[in-house]
């Protein structure tokens, strides 16, 4: 979930804590070099995400207003 140029956040089902929080430096490196070193990133660990109104999960969502 993007909510401003600088700021996303991942939300993610995970099955072991202890596991997901050792991966989380290398996916916090991993998404860094996607998006540039100065993005802020939060990593939210959730029990499901939620499906749409078509009934599929969307992958990236973005809240950023779209000027024109």
């Amino acid at each position: 979930v993007q909510k401003t140029l600088d700021h996303v956040t991942i939300r993610l089902v995970i099955t072991d804590r202890a596991a997901a929080d050792a991966g989380q430096p290398r996916l916090r490196a991993e998404v860094c070099k996607v998006l540039g070193a100065g993005i802020q990133l939060n990593i939210e660990y959730v029990t499901t995400i939620p499906l749409n109104a078509t009934g599929k999960h969307r992958p990236v969502i973005s809240e950023i207003p779209v000027r024109i």
